[in-house]
């Protein structure tokens, strides 16, 4: 007789995540489990909670209680390599209201692929080319090769979509106000993407100064938890 096969870990995970202090009733700790291909929605967040949560999620920031683990695994926990190894299978847009994305002193052609050209298994040739099949996806002619304090708003953040796509395999797409300002018909060709992606088993977390519809999320949250709150 065959043993039943192990049930694969959530994509991400929030164990009992919540503030510090005392021991909270488990009711006000969150949880939360995203497996391939779900997607979270945090809708009407304020600005500074984007980040916030963004950073929870890729374990940037430990939370005060519980745990976030990637594939089962605690972030805060991991050996440094297994961690830069698991962030290379993740994507991140930034929001444009508060902080940059940007190294300046490179252009925007090398910002968005420099992380893909440290990627042990990366091919140049096939960074590049995945790069001009994004570009085409999000209205770009190509990626610019002018220094981001130089490049159109609206081109930079476009080009974050692209950056944030290019993982292979990309696990997990971290979404901050991802089409904030940009016209609603690029904004609809990158919801496409999001779905193609979720089709193909990425999971999405989806942080927003707005309503965020339409995304066909698996959950949402209107605002940002009291468990998650940023602390004061």
């Amino acid at each position: 007789m065959k043993a039943a096969k192990a049930e694969a870990a959530p994509v991400l995970a929030f164990e009992g995540v919540g503030p510090a202090g005392g021991d909270a009733p488990p009711a006000d700790a969150f949880h939360l489990a995203l497996g391939p291909g779900d997607c979270v929605v945090f809708a009407g967040v304020d600005a500074s909670s984007l980040h916030h949560l963004g950073d929870l999620v890729l374990g940037l920031q430990a939370p005060a209680r519980g745990r976030i683990l990637f594939g089962g695994s605690d972030w805060q926990t991991m050996d440094p390599r297994d961690v830069e190894r698991c962030r290379r299978q993740t994507g991140r847009v930034l929001a444009v209201p508060g902080r940059a994305a940007w190294l300046q002193n490179l252009d925007v052609e090398e910002n968005v692929q420099l992380a893909r050209r440290f990627d042990p298994g990366s091919n140049v040739l096939q960074v590049r080319e995945r790069s001009s099949v994004l570009c085409g996806l999000f209205g770009l002619a190509g990626l610019p090769g002018t220094r981001p304090a130089s490049t159109a708003p609206d081109v930079l953040l476009r080009a974050q979509w692209v950056r944030a796509f290019l993982p292979d395999p990309l696990r997990l797409l971290v979404l901050e106000s991802p089409d904030w300002g940009v016209k609603p018909s690029m904004g609809a060709r990158l919801r496409e993407q999001v779905r193609v992606a979720r089709a193909a088993g990425t999971a999405v977390v989806w942080i927003d100064l707005g309503a965020a519809a339409g995304l066909g999320e698996t959950m949402r949250y209107d605002g940002v938890p009291p468990a998650l709150a940023q602390p004061t």
